[in-house]
Order: structure tokens, then C-alpha cells, then sequence
């Protein structure tokens, strides 16, 4: 098992314990293969997870994906592509893709959807990073909604608040994670550049139910936590790292 597909298992375990499933129906999981280009199907049952008879054949080297009604978005690393599976009882009946290069991005990474509104925001491993949101239309169709540059390189993950007003990407290039406030339209503002004090931080996780965010990082062996502060000074709300292990 590749780095990649372990750290994608990692991801997906700790949003589910917060809460977060990649799909309503928390019987059944889908897990991307960076090696295979496959998506692997799994299904839940008394605390454990069993895999399907078949894979899912996607685009080249998938690193993440994300489940909407009966769509499956795929975010192919290698292929630079947004790959669009429709699903029918966990099974995909027909697919398409949306070349990023296209629209000056690449190395789509992680993904992750707004809970009530129709967007999908994505990291990009690419130099510089970007974060792009993308509208999903009720006809199953993807476009870019607009995209975000980081200072950094290689961004990699993105987190979201549990009231998904926040949203956290991570940049291994300049060791930072980068916080963005989302509005009702689902456009991004950046607010603050977060230094973790770590080596290329990879993934930032809320911790649930506590003004806390974790931080896990690929080159020094820390794991860093954030507390959420307020400054009547500057008169915005900010990460301030206080513990590390």
C-alpha cells in the first residue's frame, strides 16, 4: 500500500469519527488506490470494513474522492483530471472527466464538498498551490468556480469547520496552513497564513466539538494543536499553536 492511499485512509477515518462520511449512506465507503488507478468499494458492517468483488476503474493515479447523491468525484493527481462517476447501488454506470489544465491548474489532490451548498473545493500539489471550488450542477456537471493561488507550493489537504464557515489547506511548501472564511455563495477569502512550526505540514483537522485543530505533519515527527482565539485588536478570530508533542 502506497503512502498516498494510507495517508487517503487516514483522512477518511478521522473525518468519519468527526462526523464526516464520504457519503450519506455510512454503510458503504469508497477508498482511492494511487498505484492501481482504481477506487476500492467497501462496505460497513459491525465495526468492520469488508471490500467489494471489483474496483472501480478511474483517472490516473487518484488520490482522493467525494460522494454526492449518486455522483462520485475523483480527484486524478497523475492524469490532472476531475473524474465524474454516476453511481447506481455503488456501482458506476457511466463516467466523464474535467481536464483542470484547462483552466491553468493541476495535480488536483484532495477534495472535499460543501454540506448544503452545491461546491467542492480542491487542493492542488502543484507550484504555486491553489485551492478551486467547483459548482456541482444538479445535471451532474462540473465548472470551476473560481481558485485561490497560495503563496506556498504542494498544497496538499483540505479540512473544513463542523459549521463549514472555515476551511483549512495545508502547505507542505512553506509550512503553513492557510484559513479561508466561505460565504453564501461559497466564495473563499482568505484570512490568515498559520506558520505550524513543523516540517511540511500535510493534514489540519478540527477537533470536534473544541475550539482545537490538529495538525500532522510528513517530515518532522510532531503533532502540533491550534487554539482558536479572538483578537479584540485586530478583530478577527485566529489559530494560535499552544501545545506540540
Amino acid at each position: 500500500m502506497s503512502w498516498r492511499t494510507l495517508s487517503q485512509i487516514c483522512i477518511f477515518l478521522i473525518l468519519f469519527s468527526c462526523g464526516r462520511a464520504a457519503t450519506t449512506d455510512v454503510s458503504r465507503f469508497f477508498i482511492p488506490n494511487f498505484s492501481s488507478s482504481t477506487i476500492g468499494r467497501y462496505n460497513f458492517s459491525n465495526g468492520k470494513l469488508y471490500g467489494s468483488a471489483s474496483d472501480i476503474r478511474t483517472g490516473f493515479q487518484p488520490t482522493s474522492v467525494a460522494v454526492r447523491k449518486d455522483r462520485l468525484i475523483a480527484t486524478s493527481w497523475g492524469g490532472d483530471r476531475l473524474w465524474n462517476h454516476k453511481l447506481s447501488a455503488g456501482s458506476v454506470t457511466s463516467s466523464s472527466y474535467v481536464d483542470v489544465q484547462s483552466f491553468g491548474l493541476s495535480k488536483p489532490h484532495h477534495i472535499i464538498l460543501h454540506p448544503t451548498l452545491p461546491f467542492a473545493y480542491i487542493t492542488h500539489e502543484s507550484n504555486p498551490g491553489y485551492v478551486s471550488v467547483w459548482h456541482l450542477g444538479e445535471n451532474g456537471a462540473i465548472t470551476l468556480h473560481s481558485q485561490v493561488s497560495l503563496a506556498g507550493s504542494r498544497t496538499s489537504t483540505v479540512s473544513a469547520s463542523a459549521d463549514f464557515r472555515f476551511i483549512y489547506a495545508s502547505s507542505p511548501g512553506d509550512g503553513k496552513i492557510y484559513v479561508f472564511s466561505v460565504d453564501g455563495t461559497g466564495q473563499l477569502s482568505q484570512l490568515q497564513a498559520v506558520p505550524t512550526g513543523g516540517i511540511e505540514p500535510y493534514m489540519a483537522v478540527p477537533v470536534p466539538n473544541r475550539q482545537l485543530m490538529a495538525v500532522i505533519h510528513l517530515t518532522s515527527d510532531n503533532l502540533i494543536f491550534f487554539d482558536w482565539e479572538y483578537s479584540h485588536e485586530k478583530q478577527f478570530e485566529y489559530w494560535k499553536a499552544n501545545y506540540l508533542f
